[in-house]
């Protein structure tokens, strides 16, 4: 993403690899800088934080697959900054929270004037995941199908349906829905609500999409009523929100996979299903071993290389005499 000569079409890029905040909610059609900064391990949502704090237009997040999956941050300001003052500025936040950066540090980019809120629009169109979705962007006008159709803007949204992890997590649902109904569900790091909307679309009820993040439960909720589905319930936490929930679905880090291992098979009923997603192929064996320990069995693998999604069940329990 180094060549300015494709800037027109980052968003797109973006929104099928990261997670996209506040830029695109305003009409950007200015010169820009670009502050890229390699984030330390864990830090990344303090780090969006901080350029939020500077004043920057908006800020992505991109996973690195080929940086054992670290996150680069970058953030946006307008040409008219003082570039000097604002990096200082960084600098100065980045050292009272005690986060130290790479050696190359902090890196510039300055990207030519594109209407970003449009340029994207005309490279997307309706594609189809699994056997029973049609993703399109909202834009696109209505054809008939037999598919579950999902409307999303997807270079705005934080998940469309066009990333691998979000694809598989789509498949999976399928796949556990030919076994039994997924009754309640919960969509875990919801995101855009991709996963609970499709989960609502396969017959879940009740539907639960939970974020610690308030700009992914703006964005879900806009999702939702825009698709007409109105039975989802939003939960802002960063905690795993209570259940029983016969289905869950986790499409977030490995670390915070690991993390949450005890609240997901905690409020997962016996008998439920867990589809783990956002870990790379290397990271998979980890993740199952924490899992199992806890009493789930992995039943299915789907790699969608370099990611793996995992479906666990979670056996029920003999009665004690």
């Amino acid at each position: 993403m180094k060549d300015p000569a494709i800037v027109g079409r980052f968003l797109v890029y973006f929104s099928q690899n990261l997670t996209v905040n506040a830029l695109g909610a305003r009409n950007v059609s200015i010169m820009v800088w670009e502050v890229q900064l390699l984030a330390p391990e864990g830090c990344e949502d303090a780090c969006r934080d901080l350029l939020a704090e500077i004043d920057s237009l908006g800020s992505v997040m991109e996973w690195l697959p080929e940086v054992g999956a670290r996150v680069r941050v970058k953030g946006y300001f307008p040409d008219d900054i003082q570039r000097e003052e604002t990096e200082l500025r960084l600098l100065l936040r980045l050292s009272a929270a005690s986060m130290a950066l790479p050696t190359h540090g902090i890196q510039w980019q300055h990207l030519p004037d594109r209407d970003w809120a449009e340029a994207w629009k005309k490279d997307l169109k309706p594609f189809c995941v699994g056997q029973h979705f049609l993703i399109r962007p909202s834009w696109w006008p209505e054809e008939e199908t037999s598919r579950h159709v999902i409307s999303l803007d997807p270079g705005l949204a934080f998940g469309s349906g066009t990333h691998e992890t979000t694809s598989g997590c789509l498949e999976a649902l399928e796949w556990i829905r030919e076994q039994n109904e997924l009754d309640s569900f919960l969509d875990m790091g919801c995101g855009s609500g991709i996963l609970a909307m499709g989960g609502a679309l396969l017959g879940a009820d009740p539907v639960t999409a939970s974020d610690l993040d308030p700009q992914a439960i703006t964005t879900a909720t806009d999702n939702f009523h825009h698709n007409h589905i109105h039975d989802i319930t939003t939960v802002l936490s960063p905690e795993v929100p209570h259940g029983p929930y016969k289905t869950i679905a986790a499409n977030i880090l490995s670390g915070v996979l690991l993390d949450k291992a005890d609240g997901l098979v905690g409020e997962l009923q016996p008998g439920g299903w867990l589809i783990l997603a956002g870990l790379l192929e290397h990271q998979a064996q980890e993740v199952i071993a924490a899992y199992t320990i806890r009493g789930m069995v992995c039943v299915k693998t789907v790699v969608k290389s370099p990611w793996v999604i995992l479906v666990l069940f979670k056996p029920v329990q003999p009665a004690h005499p």
